[in-house]
């Protein structure tokens, strides 16, 4: 098998470097206000909330004290087939 070498043009690491710096941003909001995202039941009765981050949900469920970052998916999406 072929091998190939990957290269990353500067405005595709710096598009990359955005969304993970917006999702850290997102990460630094929930930590302080965990209820900020809307809510998102599924079919069998889960609770979720998502926040929106370009054109991608984050989905995430609280309990306790902990937040848990459940999954991060395209907005268009269908979420009840990939949350359980």
């Amino acid at each position: 098998m072929q091998t190939y070498k990957l290269l990353i043009t500067p405005l595709a690491e710096a598009d990359i470097d955005n969304m993970l710096d917006e999702i850290d941003h997102f990460y630094d909001l929930l930590e302080d206000n965990p209820f900020m995202g809307e809510q998102y039941i599924t079919e069998g009765g889960t609770l979720y909330r998502f926040v929106l981050i370009k054109k991608y949900k984050l989905f995430y469920r609280i309990t306790d004290n902990t937040i848990l970052i459940s999954r991060f998916l395209y907005a268009p999406s269908n979420y009840s087939s990939k949350l359980s």
